[in-house]
């Protein structure tokens, strides 16, 4: 489908060797991760095509040090998805890449992307493809240990992201949370904030370290690429966690965990459904009112330290 003579969405056609590539990577920064997998699927179809990514200031480290692009451009306004370019035709990532599906349908992982690629992709291809060179961990390293007074290269920790940019994908249930992978499983906590409601993990700093307006979006992925655990609620430390293999819990309310976690493999759910007539609610959750006028999401309340510990038993570890 062409919608201006120098932009296509692509359909399978046939491209020329050394074809520049553009591909226009917007919105949440999880989804801008999950697009990883679908610029890797799409260079082992076209190997010798040259992609080039747009994104907007907050997700450009998403794509630093990834071998499947040749480098990062500024050619279209940020806020747009695709603007016309002179010299490359412009991949436009929300017709293409739309829709998660559940473990059991391996065939169609991405159901727009095999629509317009004529290609599915396999659960390992699904997978987001992140980077992370060693000079960058001895550098968030340096900084932690700064930050918390001690050297903390080589130490075990759990990686914990309580909230989101929605108050009804933030988790309320964690007061002995903490104490209890201390004890449990010998792990530090590190507690991340995702989005706004900061106060959440503020309360949390006598009991884990809490890195609030810490970290760079490129110091997130380089820390979750090596926490031992994630603990998380639907924010984009699912798929960064997802892109290294990272043992993850997602506390999952709003959102139906299938469309989350669907086709990661060390990645399981937390979803006590049965705690609201209308959940899952939505596909974004973010809109800040609930369908039956609740001030927390009873799904997420419903989610127990102990329950959420529990779930590491599932995955192969």
């Amino acid at each position: 489908m062409a919608t201006d003579q120098n932009i296509v969405c692509f359909a399978g056609e046939d491209l020329e060797p050394g074809e520049e590539i553009g591909f226009a990577s917007f919105g949440p920064l999880g989804d801008v991760v999950a697009h990883t997998a679908l610029i890797a699927a799409f260079k082992e179809q076209h190997p010798d095509a040259k992609v080039y990514v747009h994104a907007e200031p907050y997700s450009a480290g998403v794509w630093d040090m990834n071998p499947y692009i040749e480098g990062r451009c500024a050619e279209i306004e940020t806020g747009r998805w695709i603007q016309p370019c002179r010299r490359k035709k412009w991949l436009f990532s929300r017709d293409m890449f739309k829709c998660y599906s559940d473990k059991s349908q391996s065939s169609s992982v991405y159901a727009s992307m095999a629509e317009n690629y004529h290609t599915p992709l396999s659960l390992e291809q699904s997978r987001p493809r992140l980077f992370v060179a060693s000079d960058e961990v001895d550098a968030l390293w340096i900084r932690l240990s700064e930050r918390v007074g001690r050297d903390m290269r080589g130490e075990k920790f759990l990686l914990f992201a309580p909230t989101s940019g929605s108050r009804y994908r933030c988790w309320p249930a964690y007061n002995n949370f903490v104490e209890m992978v201390q004890s449990e499983l010998g792990l530090t906590v590190l507690a991340v904030t995702v989005g706004a409601n900061a106060a959440i993990v503020e309360e949390l700093n006598e009991k884990a370290i809490c890195l609030c307006n810490f970290l760079t979006t490129r110091e997130l992925i380089v820390l979750c690429s090596k926490a031992s655990r994630i603990v998380t609620v639907d924010t984009a430390v699912v798929h960064i966690g997802a892109a290294f293999n990272i043992p993850t819990v997602v506390i999952s309310g709003p959102i139906s965990p299938t469309i989350t976690v669907g086709t990661y493999p060390k990645c399981v759910a937390v979803f006590h459904k049965e705690r609201c007539p209308k959940a899952p609610c939505g596909w974004l959750g973010v809109d800040q009112s609930c369908p039956i006028g609740a001030s927390e999401c009873a799904v997420m309340a419903g989610a127990s330290p102990r329950t959420v510990l529990d779930k590491f038993g599932v995955l192969a570890l």
